[in-house]
C-alpha cells in the first residue's frame, strides 16, 4: 500500500484501497507489476489520440453524422459568422469545434496537437479523406462500415502465376 501511495499521489487511501482489492493476485497474493503495468497503460491519458477517436466516434453517432455531413455541418457554421469564408475546415477551427462539441476536458494546445494527427494529407485541413482514415485507422470503423448490397455474393478471388502486373 505505501509503495502505491507514493507513486501515485492524486489518489486518496480509500481510493488506492479500493484499486488494490481489484488487482489480480497470483496464488502467493502477490501482484503482477507487468500486468498492472498493462492495465494502467490503457487509459485515456495514454492514449488521447484514442481517447479522442472514442469521443469523436460517440458525437457522430448520437447526433446521426457522417464524417461528410460533419464537415458539411462545420462549413455551415463558419458561413453563419463570416459569409465569405472558404468550404475548407482548418486544423484550428476542427480543434475548436473538438474542445467545445466533443471534449472539453483537454487544452486547445493539446486539442490542436490531436487533430494534426487527424490531419492525413498534412496540408492543414481536415476533410472528409481525413476523418474518414483516422477513424479507420485507429479501429473505429464500425461506425461507419458500408453493408454489401444484399444481392450481391461475394466473389472469389484465383491466384495464379503471372496473372497480375
Amino acid at each position: 500500500m505505501q509503495i502505491f501511495a507514493s507513486t501515485f499521489t492524486s489518489f486518496s487511501a480509500e481510493e488506492l484501497s479500493c484499486f488494490i482489492k481489484q488487482l489480480d493476485n497470483d496464488k502467493r497474493a502477490k501482484i503482477s507489476y507487468q500486468k498492472l503495468l498493462l492495465k494502467l497503460e490503457d487509459t485515456k491519458t495514454s492514449y488521447p489520440l484514442k481517447a479522442l477517436g472514442l469521443r469523436l466516434q460517440v458525437f457522430l453517432q448520437q447526433n446521426s453524422l457522417t464524417p461528410r455531413s460533419l464537415i458539411d455541418k462545420l462549413v455551415e457554421t463558419k458561413r453563419a459568422s463570416n459569409p465569405a469564408c472558404n468550404d475548407e475546415i482548418s486544423i484550428k477551427f476542427f480543434s475548436k469545434f473538438i474542445k467545445a462539441k466533443v471534449d472539453k476536458k483537454p487544452e486547445v494546445p493539446e486539442i490542436l496537437a490531436i487533430v494534426t494527427q487527424m490531419d492525413i494529407d498534412r496540408d492543414g485541413l481536415i476533410g472528409e479523406s481525413d476523418l474518414e482514415a483516422f477513424l479507420g485507422r485507429v479501429n473505429f470503423s464500425k461506425a461507419f462500415k458500408k453493408e454489401p448490397p444484399q444481392n450481391e455474393q461475394p466473389r472469389e478471388v484465383k491466384r495464379t502465376i503471372g496473372m497480375f502486373p
